[in-house]
């Protein structure tokens, strides 16, 4: 295990100073802290599996709580493990894949993550529905958002550092094309388009599920999109 020296924290931010003292600064909190959540009770990730598309039937929920990277590996697991899966033979050797494409989820959450404010009270939200799968984060982009922008990988980031530390943790390739990634592996399954929905205080990524015929007859591979 190698250790981080003091300059390295500091220009992560991971470390703040108050009268020559050194705290852990919210950001190191929320990253590397042993209980973010007893400093930030609402930075967590709900998710639920509703019955249905109205959301009035839970079939199950969990609240992933922990570092960030706790709340996205327990998230990521939580949606991958209720959706379907399909299976195709491709001489004589036996293809599984997602009803959706799994890069999807992860840069759709990857986003939520990074891009959420964090000083607004409210979680994160993941609601699983017969037909979508909705990732509401608070907060919203710092710039304009815009088809051309994320056709073209241009995203904005409020907080650097998550995404940075996210990205040399391996959990994302390269910074601004996550959005990009999303809509290109699903283009080539030929899904329906998915949707992300700026409003007040708030950012909604919306995954279309397929339905039980699509998800029958499923082809492509993701590989082209894994990071």
């Amino acid at each position: 295990t190698s250790v981080v020296d003091e300059q390295t924290m500091k220009s992560y931010n991971i470390i703040a100073y108050d009268n020559s003292k050194k705290y852990p600064s919210v950001l190191g909190l929320l990253l590397f802290g042993r209980n973010p959540q007893q400093y930030f009770s609402e930075a967590m990730i709900i998710c639920s599996h509703f019955r249905g598309v109205t959301g009035r039937e839970v079939v199950a929920t969990v609240d992933c709580e922990g570092t960030l990277f706790d709340q996205f590996n327990q998230a990521f697991a939580f949606v991958t493990e209720r959706l379907y899966r399909a299976f195709t033979i491709k001489h004589l050797t036996r293809d599984e894949q997602l009803e959706i494409p799994e890069i999807a989820i992860r840069e759709a959450l990857l986003n939520a993550i990074v891009h959420r404010n964090y000083h607004i009270k409210a979680p994160t939200k993941i609601a699983i529905y017969d037909d979508r799968v909705e990732i509401f984060s608070p907060g919203g982009f710092p710039g304009p958002l815009n088809e051309s922008n994320y056709q073209m990988g241009l995203t904005f980031t409020p907080y650097v550092v998550i995404a940075t530390v996210f990205r040399e943790a391996g959990y994302s390739e390269r910074l601004g094309t996550g959005l990009l990634t999303i809509f290109a592996s699903y283009e080539k399954r030929k899904l329906k388009k998915p949707s992300i929905i700026e409003g007040t205080n708030f950012i909604k990524y919306i995954l279309p599920r397929p339905t039980m015929k699509e998800v029958t007859i499923l082809q492509g591979e993701d590989d082209d999109f894994v990071d």
